[in-house]
């Protein structure tokens, strides 16, 4: 450094000119700054740690294993109901308001062969109900024959009137002069078609104890008098020949057989449950 009043040249530090004996002015020493502290990081939480799951075994399905349907099981359980409520007295015997706890086990299961198809029904359910003291003689010939046979007459008679043979060898005649009997028994042998098929749903719905059974069967009654009937009084018209006294025959037939029926299933309705 310089002294500033002689100029003279003079250690750096001094504080008097050793020339001129002037007094130097000192520069004051710049501060020293305290280091900066980093801002605080903020903290990331740790991931948990979790318990690791063993490895499952590889599951291995079970073969399939179909239930077979044993008569015998339900009829033994039947039976030993059957013989409680025998036994109680009349007073405490409940009626039969809801079906038992028995029938909702039946099932239905595929016929072995062609007879059985056509000639088989839930025989451990009419066992149960004659059991409790039901006669299902009824039910048994509906089911086994007389559905079948009246889808028979009626397929037979459809024909007869689709093809136009319900006259023998008077059928041409017949058409000649009422031309509107052809279409009459055309339209009702369309109609003796749809009536046989129903009766063979309404037997497979009986011979299964179906809820609605009885009264498809019910339906079915109403059906053919009501077709039956109508036909007879078209024949009527159109021959311009009146015999009342047949529909009424008829008629009177169809409400007795209805009534009857309605009775009978009346009676066995909590038989039907399935």
């Amino acid at each position: 450094m310089f002294c500033s009043q002689c100029g003279t040249q003079i250690p750096d530090g001094s504080a008097f000119c050793p020339a001129c004996g002037a007094r130097l002015a000192t520069q004051a020493p710049e501060p020293i700054q305290a280091p900066q502290e980093a801002p605080a990081q903020p903290e990331i939480p740790q991931p948990a740690t979790y318990q690791q799951v063993p490895a499952q075994p590889d599951y291995q399905p079970q073969a399939f294993q179909p239930q077979t349907y044993d008569p015998s099981a339900y009829q033994q359980a039947y039976q030993q109901q059957a013989s409680a409520y025998q036994q109680q007295p009349a007073a405490q015997q409940p009626p039969f308001q809801a079906a038992p706890a028995a029938m909702k086990g039946l099932t239905f299961t595929m016929p072995a062969s062609i007879g059985e198809l056509f000639c088989s029904y839930n025989k451990a359910g009419a066992q149960y109900a004659e059991s409790t003291g039901l006669k299902m003689k009824w039910y048994k010939a509906l089911t086994v024959a007389l559905l079948y046979l009246g889808a028979v007459g009626n397929l037979f008679v459809a024909f007869q009137n689709i093809f136009g043979m319900s006259y023998g060898d008077s059928s041409s005649y017949i058409y000649s002069v009422y031309p509107g009997m052809r279409v009459l028994d055309i339209v009702y042998g369309i109609v003796l078609l749809g009536i046989a098929f129903v009766a063979l749903y309404v037997r497979m719905h009986l011979a299964q104890f179906k809820n609605d059974g009885p009264q498809l069967y019910l339906m079915m009654i109403l059906l053919n008098v009501c077709a039956s009937a109508v036909y007879s009084l078209l024949t009527m018209v159109i021959t311009r020949g009146y015999d009342l006294g047949t529909v009424g025959g008829m008629l009177v037939g169809g409400v007795v057989m209805y009534v009857l029926n309605r009775t009978y299933f009346g009676k066995r309705q909590h038989l039907f449950t399935m």
